[in-house]
């Protein structure tokens, strides 16, 4: 199962793939209000990574978008957007 980094907390994954909403889910998994208010229009979070597959080793993750997982990659989120 490949290990990610997702704002400086290491998590095991068991998809291939993984969505900007997948992220946002595992970045505040223990924080529910965020999660609530990242499902409001005009929440936006920038969701940077690094350490993918080539060509795409390192991007932005767009919403509605998702990126094939890799061991060892690392996802930093920051709000940059506000509901």
């Amino acid at each position: 199962m490949p290990s990610i980094t997702v704002n400086t907390h290491k998590v095991e994954v068991s998809a291939e793939d993984l969505s900007y909403d997948d992220i946002v889910l595992i970045a505040y998994a223990d924080r529910p209000k965020m999660v609530a208010w990242s499902k409001l229009p005009g929440a936006v979070f920038t969701v940077v990574y690094r350490g993918g597959h080539c060509p795409k080793h390192e991007g932005c993750l767009a919403p509605r978008g998702s990126v094939k997982v890799k061991d060892g990659m690392v996802f930093s989120l920051a709000i940059t957007g506000g509901a």
